[in-house]
């Protein structure tokens, strides 16, 4: 047999946990009481079986069970394990899934540093419908639209004129200088003709990236300098604007 600090260690719970699943207590018995204690020294002995009961205990208690849901269960004549366990695997499955989503939108936060607000319409939504939305939306995302947008960063030409804008930053111009604006306009045409689109929408995300504080941006401040990305960001804000007005 082991003692109370030996089966501690063994099987991962605190003392005091164990001595007060071990003592009764105003229940009419307690749940995993010692199986020996030393009557010279009050230790606290366990045996195998005992131990094994302690490891289920922990399972229940990691699945969400209280201590008097698991003697409940425990002493249950009608418990059926196969039954319960099926039942838990459901539940864990759909925490599961909602976590995956829950993951998806954060690294999406993370990356971009913009809140959901920040890219779509999210007023209609609840948390979980928009967590599906989410979902489907960046699952429907072809091959070839992934592609496109490796090509839009990988290509020199668009790469070139990034770094003439980031040029005149360092030379301390502002973002609404003719000479920024008409480079902002190169790399938008840049820009659609990869992506094979007339819409701004890209070229509009491409630029809230550039201000919002995520990892994005923060490895192009990294790369030229702390405020390089929120210049850029800043100019194809006011070049969109412009745009825009002229379009009305």
């Amino acid at each position: 047999m082991k003692r109370l600090r030996e089966v501690c260690n063994i099987v991962g719970v605190d003392r005091h946990v164990l001595q007060r699943i071990g003592s009764a207590k105003g229940q009419k018995e307690p749940l995993l009481p010692p199986t020996l204690i030393d009557e010279t020294s009050g230790y606290w002995y366990y045996d195998d079986a005992a131990i094994e009961k302690l490891w289920l205990i922990k399972l229940f208690r990691e699945l969400g069970c209280t201590f008097r849901q698991i003697q409940e269960i425990l002493n249950s004549p009608d418990f059926d394990q196969r039954e319960w366990f099926g039942k838990q695997i459901e539940l864990l499955e759909k925490k599961k899934e909602h976590i995956d989503k829950l993951i998806h939108v954060a690294e999406i936060i993370h990356t971009s540093g913009m809140l959901p607000t920040e890219i779509d319409n999210v007023k209609d939504y609840s948390i979980d419908e928009y967590l599906e939305y989410t979902k489907n939306k960046f699952d429907s995302i072809s091959k070839e639209n992934m592609q496109r947008v490796g090509k839009i960063f990988g290509d020199a030409n668009f790469n070139n004129v990034l770094n003439k804008i980031y040029a005149t930053w360092q030379a301390g111009a502002h973002p609404q200088d003719t000479e920024v604006q008409n480079l902002v306009k190169n790399a938008y045409q840049i820009f659609n003709t990869i992506a094979k689109t007339t819409s701004s929408n890209g070229f509009e995300m491409f630029g809230k990236m550039m201000i919002s504080n995520g990892v994005f941006s923060f490895k192009m401040d990294e790369a030229k300098g702390k405020g390089s990305s929120k210049f850029v960001g800043e100019s194809i804000k006011i070049y969109l604007k412009k745009e825009e007005d002229t379009d009305e």
